[in-house]
Order: structure tokens, then sequence, then C-alpha cells
């Protein structure tokens, strides 16, 4: 609601004093089950089960947003309700324009606000039905008030019924088509993509039997590059897995020899066992790489309280696989590996002049702004410090990861990692490396929050023409 209502605020063009807003969700969302009282015959048009009456507690937010983007005073009528949909959230809230106020001035608040949103795009402008133009005036056969009935002359003479002008059908289908689209991050098949497409790394999927499927459950990615940088962005949660507890750790001093990412258990609240096991872990990989575990970051994802004996064992065993599977080809085989409800694994590269970035990414459930039930992995073989790694990645998750919502549950897991080998030798343009990072990283969140069958997107496709879109994120662990 304060998404739609705030802009004008701010500008002056509606009165904050006379609003009204209706809020519909799905019953769907983490840790409902299905219950007699959610079912779609019984919600339909009810609001019982959002037990309105009084206050409601989203409104004193609503009103400290709106007072904050300027409103001295704000009356706001809220009706919260659940419908039988699949998925998301549709507000739809009502105001009066302000005194003075042009439907230009309107628009354009909305414009200016949302201009580099790509999850927020302002409805494009269309009549009402009741205006709108007939058909024929936007066509190129001549006055708009000939008949359909009335022979057509020069050209159009012996045709047979039916038959139109295919330029003037092709010049209405030009006047209608839509705006290109922002370019897309490279996806050429020909070689490696994911994140051994930049020089210097190698990885690798392997199946340590953490899922009761058999699948691919551990990855590992290493860097053999000249350089050791990393970076790392974390979940949000105040309550944070023990694998988060040691990145947070291992990442600070901005050296990063490798991760190994594992999914099939969480080994979140699993205690000082469960830290443990993440220690062993950065140990087993530091003693077959050959470097500290200090530089050796770990993620978990799966189910939240796994992390016992025979976990801490499988973990250990797909370690000492993956580091004997690693090769430059392993990158998708990694990308396999860390996917839990997804339905595809989720990759994503973009290659510059003589420098390359990669990046492969888990997420479906658990995804709510400040990163959310996902992990990322992110490449480049470009020369960069660790301070700016730091920046760039922090610059490109806000824009991104941290505006990513499907069904507002923070995860404890969520970690996006930016490793640079600096094998490519060459120093990128740091405004240019730092937007194909935000597309990199808007990329894989907007991958991240297509349907799976635990989760659902509430966020729009982003606007043709816009450099950086949005998506959001607060790194949590997946379910």
């Amino acid at each position: 609601m304060s998404l739609s209502l705030a802009p004008g605020v701010a500008a002056g063009v509606i009165d904050a004093t006379d609003l009204v807003s209706v809020l519909a969700v799905g019953p769907s969302g983490a840790g409902k089950s299905l219950k007699p009282h959610l079912l779609g015959s019984e919600i339909l048009g009810s609001a019982n089960p959002y037990a309105v009456g009084g206050v409601h507690r989203h409104i004193p937010e609503v009103k400290q947003a709106l007072r904050a983007a300027g409103a001295a005073e704000v009356h706001l009528s809220f009706t919260p309700v659940i419908v039988p949909m699949a998925r998301g959230i549709l507000a739809t809230s009502s105001a009066r324009i302000a005194p003075g106020a042009t439907d230009a001035d309107v628009r354009g608040a909305w414009e200016r606000a949302y201009d580099d949103e790509p999850f927020v795009q302002p409805a494009r402008r269309r009549l009402p039905p009741y205006r709108r133009r007939p058909r024929r005036e936007h066509r190129a056969d001549g006055p708009a008030d000939r008949s359909r009935d009335e022979p057509r002359h020069g050209g159009d003479r012996g045709r047979q019924p039916g038959q139109g002008d295919r330029r003037r059908r092709r010049a209405v289908h030009e006047h209608r088509a839509r705006p290109s689209r922002r370019p897309r991050p490279h996806r050429e098949r020909s070689g490696p993509v994911s994140v051994t497409a930049p020089k210097g790394f190698e990885a690798a999927g392997v199946a340590a039997g953490l899922k009761s499927t058999g699948k691919p459950d551990v990855a590992v990615v290493v860097n053999r590059g000249p350089d050791k940088v990393g970076a790392a962005v974390f979940t949000g949660n105040r309550a944070k897995a023990n694998p988060i507890l040691w990145s947070q750790q291992a990442v600070a001093d901005g050296v990063v020899e490798a991760i190994v990412l594992n999914s099939g258990g969480a080994n979140c609240f699993t205690g000082s066992f469960g830290f443990q096991t993440t220690h062993q872990t950065a140990e087993k990989a530091a003693e077959l790489l050959g470097v500290s575990a200090g530089d050796i970051l770990v993620c978990s994802t799966g189910l939240i309280g796994t992390g016992d004996e025979t976990f801490r064992a499988r973990v250990l065993d797909g370690v000492e696989k993956g580091v004997a599977a690693l090769s430059r080809d392993g990158g998708q085989d990694a990308a396999s590996a860390i996917m839990t409800t997804d339905t595809v694994s989720k990759t994503v590269l973009h290659a510059e002049d003589g420098w390359t970035i990669g990046g492969m990414a888990k997420g479906a459930g658990m995804l709510a702004p400040g990163l959310a039930t996902m992990l990322v992995v992110i490449t480049t073989d470009a020369v960069l410090t660790a301070a700016d790694a730091d920046a760039h990645l922090r610059h490109a998750t806000r824009i991104s990861f941290d505006r990513l919502d499907s069904d507002g549950c923070m995860s404890t897991n969520d970690q996006v990692t930016l490793l640079a080998s600096g094998a490519s030798g060459i120093v990128p343009d740091p405004g240019a490396f730092r937007d194909v990072l935000a597309q990199i990283c808007i990329s894989l969140a907007e991958a991240s929050c297509r349907p799976t069958p635990r989760a659902r997107a509430t966020t729009s496709r982003s606007r043709s023409g816009t450099q950086h879109p949005r998506p959001t994120a607060s790194r949590s662990d997946a379910p």
C-alpha cells in the first residue's frame, strides 16, 4: 500500500486524508497447512481469516510510511481479505487528487518515483473502454469513416473478401508493438555457463546422500586464479545458521580460496555441534586444497534443524568427492547440487571486453526482503580489490535480492558471494563493472522469484529500458 501511495503523497498530488485500500492475498504461504477455514469455498470474500476488527496491525505502519513521505495527516480505510488465488498479493488503493493537480501531474509523480525500479511498473496509459477510439482510426487504409462494405479502389480492386493489405496490417502491428526490453545477460551455450565461465575457476557438484532422491547435494567452487578476492552479504535475520556465522568471520579479510555449499540440510539451530560441523567442513576442504580453513566459506540450505552426526559425515564425504571432481566444466553440476525446492537450476553469464562474470543461484521459497532462502555464488576474472568487490556487491544486492519477496518469510541461511580471480589481467571500469554485476544479480533474482511448488512471487516484470531492475533479498535459507 505504501508502495502505491507514497509517490503521490511525496509529490503533493493526492489527498492523504481520504485513502482507501483493499489488500487481497491467497491462503498459501510458508508454515500454513491445509485447514477447512482456508478452503476457497470458505474464504471467498471473507475477512474472517484476518480477524478484522478495530485497528489492523498494518495501519500504523502504512501511516508512518506516508508521514515520512510528507503527509501531515493520514486517514486510511484498510480492509484485508484472503481470496482463493494461487499467488501474490493484490493491493488496490484509491485517493482523491489534490486541488490543482492534473492527471499528468499524478502520472508523472509515479513515473519519476519508480523510473529506476524494474519491479514497479506504472500502468500503461489506456483510455477507458467507453472512450477508446474505434479500431478503424488506427488503420492505415484511408478515412476513418469508410464503410466496411464500401468497395475499395486502386490496388485493392479484385481482392477476395477478407484479404487485407499486408503492409497495412504490418503498420498496425508496428504501431501497437511494445518497446524492446533491456539487454539481458549473455547466455551463449557453446562454453561453460555459470561460475566456471570466468577464467581461474573450477567447480563440482556431487551426491553425498543428503537428499533422499540421491541427486547431487554438495557443491564446491574453487578460485585457482592469481587473486583470491572475496566479498559476501548475508541474511538480515537475527537468527543465523552456523554456516553464516562461520562465513561472516572467514570473509572479513577479503580473501576467499573456495566455497563449499550443501543442500539437504540447513545446519541451523543445531547448537555447538552444528558449528563444529561447519568448521570441520572448512577444515576438510582446506586440507584437500592445501590452503587455510579461514579462507573457506561454507553455505548450507535445506530443512532447519537438520545437522546430526549422519549429516556431518555425509557433508565431509561430499567435500572429499567434490574436490576430487573439480573441473572447468563443473559449473552446471554445482548449480544443480544446491537446488532444494527449485524446479530448475539458475545460472547466468555475461562477457565484457576481456573479462567475464558468471553466477549460480538457488532460491524458491522463504524469499523476503533482506536476502531470502537463497544461496548465490558469482565469479569474475576481472581484477578487483577486496574493498571494490565488497562495495560493488552491496550495491548490486541492494537493488536486486534485497527487493525480492515471494512469501514474506526471511530465512536463516541466505548468502550472496562474489569471488574475483584476476585471471583476465584486466581492471574494469568501476561503473561498467557495477552495472554488469547489478544486472547479473537482477537476472538471478528474477529467476528465483518465478513460481515453484512451494513459493509464489509477488514482484512484477521489469520495465523496458531500465538499467537497474530490482528484486529483493535478505539472504535466508530455503526450506
